[in-house]
């Protein structure tokens, strides 16, 4: 391939919305999920940049099924080996075709209890390790555009203290107001195009946010739309058949 058609290439695959689906812990049996991934691979369109992270459970299972949706990881330790028990290496990762990975997820962070700092060492592993690494930030409460970014802004300075800028090229951003997660709410496509916006002035234009907080068919396409949006995170929408298939059909025409 001449350099021309390999940079038309890369902006092509750059210009294409980014959608990762979070399965979160379901679902229960390998079955449904070997289901549920060939119904969104049936689903996918050639316009998108396609995302699966299921369970590590599922991970081997759904390496070998061919498809152009590629795979992501829930969370990562922070350390390469060793006496971890219940932790995940990126070599681990690497070795079931993941590509993409989540770090400082809400639910890791308020649910689990991640601090600052164990995220801070997370998103330095993996992004040391080579993957496409999605930093997830975002505030607890609904506040004022100004009082969310300064909130965030601390996340995001936290979570890059020890990251080499020459591994920024790997980084992805997505906004969480928590606040709006699993119950039906989104924050205002003014209110969080001013947070993207804030997250590009910060790490720079080229550094791709994503919006995650209850996405679903009937908003997905107003994210998409902002110029301030690289794509989206979504979850619960992400587990029944017929939501996907509904998500991923409005990008076939």
């Amino acid at each position: 391939m001449s350099f021309r058609l390999f940079f038309f290439a890369i902006i092509i695959l750059m210009s294409k919305p980014l959608i990762i689906l979070n399965w979160k812990m379901n679902p229960a049996r390998p079955s449904e999920a070997a289901k549920l991934f060939k119904a969104t691979v049936a689903s996918a369109s050639a316009k998108l940049n396609l995302v699966v992270a299921p369970p590590f459970i599922y991970l081997s299972e759904l390496n070998k099924i061919k498809s152009g949706i590629q795979l992501g990881a829930q969370d990562i330790s922070s350390e390469t080996a060793g006496a971890f028990t219940g932790e995940i290496s990126g070599l681990m990762l690497k070795n079931q075709g993941v590509k993409y990975v989540l770090v400082g997820h809400s639910e890791r962070r308020w649910l689990i209890g991640e601090s600052d700092d164990l995220i801070a060492a997370k998103l330095s592993a993996s992004l040391r390790a080579g993957f496409k690494t999605v930093l997830c930030v975002g505030e607890l409460k609904q506040v004022s555009k100004a009082q969310a970014w300064s909130f965030i802004a601390k996340q995001i300075k936290r979570g890059l203290a020890d990251v080499p800028e020459d591994k920024f090229k790997n980084l992805i951003v997505a906004y969480e107001p928590v606040w709006a997660i699993g119950n039906g709410h989104t924050a205002t496509l003014e209110h969080s195009s001013f947070i993207a916006a804030e997250i590009k002035a910060l790490l720079g234009d080229k550094t791709p946010v994503l919006y995650g907080g209850s996405v679903d068919v009937t908003n997905i396409k107003s994210f998409l739309n902002s110029p301030d949006f690289t794509g989206v995170l979504v979850g619960g929408a992400s587990l029944k058949v017929p939501s996907v298939k509904k998500i991923l059909h409005l990008f076939l025409k």
